[in-house]
């Protein structure tokens, strides 16, 4: 980016989310230590290293013996974390396996929310190119509708339920969402108002949690549930089977 004034107004706006990240207290939220300037054009944040890594790389790894009970305790705790952030103010934007991180006794964690559209600003990219382009999979449709201004859509609550809605078939079947399709054949079925198939290989997803995952995909955005519903819907799944 060579504008410094809107160099200056980014970097503004990036220490703003900083500050309002680095607020956050709760056990299902990466924790943020602090910045540091010397590694590179752009600040870089520290945080606590996570030896399971992200949720993807974990239920690879604990592909045989993670069942059912903690499967849904992981989105209880993915449910609590999106909560909690919506409840101050914060809208992930970029939910998918990757930005969960599993801390080291076994606990979901939310990573990279909220940055995502500033981080895509410094870069000089458009969000919907940076980060959706790469989460197509996860992502709510009405991201991907560009005004004729060019104007990008807003993350919201309501495209963070769809992507919780994303996250559960991953967490419960073990699969990214069109994990039958390429990224480019998953843009298409999505413009075409398709939604992810159900895996014919999970026992994990009944129909009853299905049904649930279809709630969090409905259209119109407003009509999913809310972060808070979230973790009543998934905590009440988890009563029934424990």
């Amino acid at each position: 980016m060579d504008d410094p004034v809107k160099q200056s107004k980014l970097r503004t706006r990036l220490r703003r989310e900083l500050c309002v990240w680095q607020r956050l207290k709760h056990k299902n939220v990466l924790v943020l230590y602090g910045t540091a300037a010397n590694f590179g054009q752009y600040p870089s944040f520290v945080c606590p290293w996570l030896e399971n890594g992200n949720i993807s790389k974990y239920l690879k790894a604990r592909a045989d013996d993670l069942g059912m009970a903690g499967r849904l305790q992981l989105l209880c705790e993915v449910a609590a974390g999106l909560s909690y952030l919506h409840a101050s103010g914060v809208v992930h934007g970029d939910l998918t396996g990757a930005n969960i991180l599993i801390t080291d006794d076994g606990s979901a964690c939310l990573c990279d929310f909220g940055l995502s559209s500033v981080a895509a600003e410094f870069q000089g990219t458009s969000y919907i190119t940076s980060t959706i382009g790469g989460n197509w999979r996860w992502a709510a449709p009405e991201l991907y509708n560009i005004a004729e201004d060019g104007a990008v859509p807003m993350v919201s609550t309501h495209s963070d339920s769809y992507s919780y809605g994303s996250v559960t078939l991953e967490i419960l079947s073990g699969q990214i969402p069109f994990a039958y399709l390429r990224d480019a054949q998953v843009i298409m079925e999505v413009y075409r108002g398709k939604k992810a198939r159900r895996p014919q290989d999970a026992p994990h997803v009944t129909d009853q949690l299905w049904a649930f995952v279809n709630q969090c995909w409905v259209e119109p955005p407003t009509a999913r549930p809310s972060a808070e519903q979230l973790v009543q819907s998934i905590q009440r799944f988890l009563n029934e089977i424990s």
